[in-house]
């Protein structure tokens, strides 16, 4: 009798899909639609949020950020602030990454002096270190070079995601970019450029009931339209960046919700005066803020994105810690636009080249031709160049864009530190602006630890950059994602950030 027992138990365990640990077997598949294609699965080469977002399903970094952006233990078990510059974390023992390497502190530093090497994309979350400590093998000292008000957070970012030595530095970073090795929750199966990347769910995670789901397929479907289609035909079962004008009819069928959330993520057009922009009227103050006087952005919002959006006064957004929010945005006043052409000597307007991805972000194309249709009324014909998002980053990475181009910058943090830095500071690759107060202002408030001085130095930022400005200051969309009604614990994150989805979304 009690040889029966022990076997039905162990039959009703199979039944539920329970594994022999007692936790739930992780079961289905579940398939993201996602905006654009990508080039590499290295979190350290990738800055392009889909990138990371797909690399995030096999690479971690030391910590995590919950949905209400709490820090949260993931490679690092715990950890303690000594003080403004210094970190000890107790590291998780017995984890290996996906090739049975061993996963200690040694990993931390080499990922650490790996991201710093000089073709590296994406060297932000780990640049402030000074030094790591090994106190033994499962617990080490980060210091930072300066105090960093978020250094914890960055700790959570993909782009701090530890890699295997000893199989990295033999493979090379073809490897890397290719078949990424990490100690995440799923283990890359294949990869079909331009169409799909598939992750097995890895066996010997070391959390219980994660992952919940067997297969993750991510779908590059660059057409929003496109992406809504296979929503609807059952090929994906979450789409990323849906067109507001789409969601009524998507939220009226009983198969599918609509998630969405107020993005950080903040657009803009950008002003080279670096490279490209050299020589031409947008070297003028007067010109710059002529174009951010003469764009009608209301109308815009209200035409191309039915009104799903909001004007920001800066590149720091409204939904992001430091905004000010006495600091209207600059005024559409197409009088004052051609006083200030007239003051920089081009009353009659000019002529100049503006580039724009293509599929990239939601309506990006539709934005860009509204601009210059905008623009065109103070005098400025605009140029505009349509182009291949991967290719589009990648001149702008190399500072090749024509004087203006359309962005959004994203922020993993809800704080403008990084963000600032991404496309705003000399530091990076992809900033075509460069003004030295510029640059001392965002340094002092990346560097201070009160909030409330940081929040004096961001409002004063702000005030400067109308007086001068580096960018056309755009707006911050809602973003909208169509999820099928089978998949269980999805939300969308205003960071764009979907660590989320290896942890907590399962399929019925």
């Amino acid at each position: 009798m009690k040889r029966f027992l022990v076997g039905l138990v162990a039959l009703l365990a199979l039944g539920l899909g329970i594994g022999d640990e007692g936790t739930a077997a992780p079961k289905g598949t579940l398939t993201i639609g996602i905006p654009t294609d990508i080039n590499t699965l290295d979190p350290q080469m990738g800055p392009e949020v889909n990138s990371l977002n797909v690399a995030f399903s096999a690479m971690e970094p030391l910590l995590r950020l919950d949905a209400q952006g709490n820090i949260k233990p993931r490679l690092a078990e715990s950890w303690e602030v000594v003080d403004n510059t210094t970190y000890i974390f107790k590291l998780r023992k017995n984890v290996k990454f996906h090739n049975g390497e061993p996963f200690t502190g040694k990993a931390v530093e080499y990922s650490w002096k790996r991201s710093q090497e000089k073709q590296r994309a994406n060297k932000e979350p780990f640049a402030g270190v000074a030094r790591i400590e090994h106190i033994d093998d499962y617990t080490i000292k980060i210091v930072t070079e300066k105090p960093d008000p978020i250094f914890l957070k960055k700790m959570a970012n993909v782009s701090a995601a530890i890699f295997p030595p000893k199989a990295t530095a033999d493979g090379g970073d073809e490897a890397a970019s290719l078949k990424p090795i990490g100690t995440g929750p799923y283990i890359l199966s294949s990869w079909v450029k331009g169409e799909h990347i598939t992750f097995k769910a890895n066996p010997n995670y070391y959390l219980p009931d994660v992952p919940k789901v067997e297969t993750l397929v991510w779908r590059a479907i660059p057409e929003a339209a496109a992406r809504v289609a296979a929503l609807q035909t059952g090929q994906v079962d979450i789409a990323l960046r849906i067109p507001p004008n789409q969601v009524p009819a998507l939220e009226k069928d009983p198969n599918f919700r609509i998630s969405s959330a107020t993005s950080t993520r903040t657009y803009y057009i950008a002003f080279n005066n670096m490279t490209t922009g050299k020589g031409t009227p947008i070297m003028d103050a007067r010109v710059r803020q002529a174009i951010n006087h003469g764009t009608d952005l209301q109308a815009i919002i209200r035409s191309v994105f039915s009104g799903q959006a909001q004007r920001v006064n800066s590149l720091i957004g409204n939904v992001q810690f430091g905004n000010d929010p006495t600091l209207p945005p600059m005024a559409y006043d197409v009088a004052k636009a051609k006083q200030l052409l007239a003051e920089a000597g081009v009353p009659n307007g000019f002529k100049v080249g503006m580039a724009c991805p293509s599929g990239a972000y939601a309506n990006d194309k539709e934005a860009c031709q509204a601009i210059a249709g905008s623009l065109a009324k103070i005098g400025i014909e605009i140029d505009l160049q349509i182009m291949e998002s991967n290719r589009f980053w990648d001149l702008e990475a190399k500072k090749q864009l024509p004087p203006l181009f359309f962005d959004g910058v994203g922020d993993r943090y809800q704080d403008p530190a990084s963000q600032l830095r991404g496309v705003a500071h000399p530091a990076s690759n992809w900033t075509a602006f460069e003004k030295k107060e510029f640059t001392e202002l965002m340094d002092q408030a990346a560097s201070t630890v009160n909030q409330e001085q940081r929040k004096r130095l961001y409002a004063k930022l702000a005030r400067e950059m109308q007086a001068d400005p580096p960018f056309l200051f755009l707006w911050q969309v809602k973003n909208f994602e169509g999820v099928r009604k089978r998949v269980q614990g999805y939300v969308t994150r205003p960071t764009e950030e979907m660590s989320h989805v290896t942890f907590d979304v399962s399929v019925e």
